[in-house]
């Protein structure tokens, strides 16, 4: 059987002040996620936000669990091609998703991770009219289990 796939569903902000929380709260999830036997993480490349969970994923494959696999999913080509290299590094593979520019682009990516993944976690960007409430939504309809994150 092959390794079970995680992705990371993050909005395009969150305030510089719940990061610190945010990044803790991503450790741990990534974390279990390891202990129950996911090997294969994506982030999605809409934000910096992204750049955050792809580092800490990055970090446990380079010192404690080599077997990750860390794919960073960008919503177009051409965003694939502007990666600084020190983002590019972060990855084992990159995958790029045709997707309008618009109001659903983030939408649009996340579905595409996933509709692959088993595990969802789902970070809030902590705002009334939180851009990843349908996001979780579909996770949820669609029978994933989803872990949620909020600042």
């Amino acid at each position: 059987m092959g390794k079970k796939i995680l992705c990371i569903a993050e909005p395009r902000q969150i305030p510089q002040e719940k990061m610190v929380a945010v990044t803790k709260k991503l450790r741990e999830e990534i974390s279990q996620a390891l202990g129950d036997g996911f090997g294969i993480f994506q982030a999605a490349l809409n934000s910096g936000v992204g750049l955050t969970s792809a580092r800490l994923i990055a970090e446990l494959r380079d010192t404690q669990h080599p077997d990750i696999f860390l794919e960073l999913v960008a919503a177009a080509p051409k965003d694939s091609l502007k990666l600084p290299d020190e983002v590019r590094s972060l990855a084992n593979g990159i995958r790029t998703v045709e997707v309008e520019r618009g109001r659903n682009r983030v939408y649009l990516l996340h579905r595409s991770m996933i509709l692959v993944s088993a595990r969802v976690i789902v970070v809030s960007g902590g705002q009334e009219d939180d851009e990843m409430a349908p996001i979780m939504d579909y996770a949820i309809g669609i029978g994933k289990d989803v872990r949620y994150i909020k600042p």
